[in-house]
């Protein structure tokens, strides 16, 4: 009997160092996640949240009791123990939608946690012992979500940085005309001239992920990256920072070191009230709990209006509306319907996906393209609020709109069944810079990566590049120009981009280059050097494998 009451005792130790634990990286990860942009909204959540815990430790506390007499098992006297019970099986629910990861190790604290406190018992080194390990973790967890804006201001932080990341905005997409004399992106044409555009731009890496994560933290994937995010030296350096995404950004802009993380899916904000925001996207499709390109705007314009002028900031907006298959909204989404046959021929040449697509089910590749150029005009659209918001900031500010990676097709893997094998229209993308001090209607070939634009913010905030990564030539001084630029297949195979060539390396290592739609075998002493780069996993698209 006494072993019975022992091994309860340091149970109920288990649980109460949990849901203390639980409770307060539950609390901090939602104010961290939550509570960036609309507080009223954030402390409703965060009330039901507490509210549903209280329900069911309490119906846990009157079930467990009972069950445990049905099924013939020892019960501690009392039920303060199903309480902790119940609140430690919502704190760790809570944990797994907000922070997983973090709940592992809480049971283990527990086992030299608090047991006199459960079992009123004097065990008062145990006790110093279980407030000791709770005031570690309280430390811990204090320090993950302290406030990242409290460091002095730069002594000349120049104008405040937005960088809008558009996963598949292709290189071609800019100055497209699908429909005669209906530009796809004519607000993104009228401000790039009065920026500079750079026609020779790269994604490290054909895979969706991959792409996207090179954008943000400003390294290639085959690069380990530093042990302290970028983000988070910045923050150090006076800046604040943020990024406004969906789900798929969350962790990355975490390790990053972002001072704000918006990713909220629409929790009393568009998806379903019965489910918070986050468990949503986890257990249900995650397109249904997505924030609308327009709504996350106005979510960082919200986060823009209130921000004090004495100090710089940077902010990211990650877009997904052009991800196929694309679904744009009224207007668009019939805009250039009637151009499908004209936009949809090149395409169509190469065969391959229109005829799995139609065995699919699916609509014709030309339809296809049709809502790719929709959902590009949508997303165009918002690039006026976006300037607006941002150029009505005290000290200024730069602008960038990039693509995170090329086509969101795939031709060669899913057109001309190559495997993998990296292709320019895969990793090619639209980069053009406006706004402050951006040069003035320009337009630049120098072979850039999109991993340089992190190393353009660093320069500018007076910090070395790290990796390969360069600042962007034109938009900061004193840096020289690369000249290729380099981007990995799921296959192993490697492209080499320059102003005038692109040559690629297979995995046997035999090099061709790129002559109109033909790759021919080149002679690689007249060329510079491709590397051999690390192969990066294939993604599943709706025609196959998806590089």
């Amino acid at each position: 009997m006494a072993d019975a009451e022992s091994r309860a005792d340091w149970w109920s130790g288990a649980l109460v160092a949990g849901v203390f634990g639980g409770l307060g990286e539950g609390i901090a990860a939602t104010r961290h996640l939550l509570l960036a942009t609309d507080p009223v909204r954030d402390i409703a959540l965060l009330m039901v949240s507490l509210g549903a815990g209280l329900v069911v430790a309490v119906g846990a506390a009157a079930a467990l009791p009972w069950l445990a007499r049905a099924m013939g098992r020892p019960w501690p006297e009392g039920r303060w123990t199903g309480f902790v019970c119940g609140a430690m099986a919502w704190t760790v629910l809570c944990g797994a939608a907000f922070l997983p990861g973090w709940f592992s190790v809480l049971p283990l604290l527990g086992f030299a946690a608090l047991p006199s406190f459960v079992r009123r018992e004097k065990g008062r080194p145990r006790m110093i012992v279980g407030l000791g390990f709770l005031a570690l973790l309280a430390v811990r967890i204090a320090d993950d979500h302290r406030p990242r804006d409290r460091a002095a201001p730069p002594v000349d932080p120049g104008p405040d940085v937005v960088v809008v990341v558009v996963d598949g905005l292709r290189a071609d997409q800019l100055g497209r005309r699908p429909k005669g004399d209906l530009s796809a992106m004519p607000q993104l044409e009228a401000l790039a001239s009065s920026g500079v555009r750079f026609t020779t731009v790269a994604a490290p890496v054909s895979t969706k992920s991959g792409a996207r994560d090179a954008v943000i933290t400003g390294v290639p994937p085959w690069t380990s990256p530093p042990r302290r995010g970028w983000a988070d030296e910045l923050t150090s350096a006076g800046w604040r920072t943020a990024v406004f995404g969906g789900p798929e950004v969350d962790s990355v802009a975490r390790e990053v070191g972002f001072g704000v993380v918006d990713t909220d899916p629409g929790w009393l904000a568009g998806a379903p009230a019965s489910a918070p925001g986050l468990l949503w996207v986890r257990l249900a499709d995650s397109q249904k709990g997505r924030r609308s390109a327009r709504r996350l705007v106005e979510a960082w314009a919200r986060w823009v209006d209130v921000l004090p002028s004495e100090r710089p900031a940077v902010s990211f907006l990650h877009l997904t509306d052009l991800t196929w298959p694309a679904a744009p909204t009224p207007p668009w989404d019939t805009a250039f319907e009637s151009s499908t046959a004209a936009s949809g021929d090149a395409m169509d040449s190469l065969g391959r996906c229109s005829e799995v697509a139609a065995r699919a089910g699916q609509p014709s590749l030309g339809a296809v393209r049709a809502a790719y150029d929709g959902a590009s005009a949508s997303v165009d659209a918002l690039l006026p609020d976006i300037w607006s918001a941002a150029s009505q900031r005290p000290r200024g500010a730069v602008v960038f709109v990039v693509g995170s990676r090329g086509t969101p097709f795939g031709e060669e893997a899913r057109w001309l069944g190559t495997g993998g094998a990296v292709h320019p229209a895969d990793v090619q993308v639209v980069l053009t810079v406006f706004g402050a001090d951006a040069p003035k209607g320009s337009t630049l070939g120098a072979p850039i990566s999109t991993v340089d634009v992190v190393a353009t913010i660093r320069a500018r905030a007076a910090l070395e590049p790290v990796s390969d990564a360069r600042p962007i030539p034109g938009v900061v001084r004193g840096y020289p120009p690369r000249e290729v630029t380099h981007a990995v297949g799921a296959d192993g195979s490697v492209l080499a981009l320059s102003a005038d060539h692109a040559v690629r390396r297979s995995p046997e290592g035999s090099v061709t280059r790129l002559e109109g739609a033909t790759w021919v075998r080149a002679d690689t002493a007249a060329l510079p050097p491709v590397p051999v780069l690390p192969p990066v996993a294939a993604e599943e698209g709706p025609c196959g494998a998806e590089i």
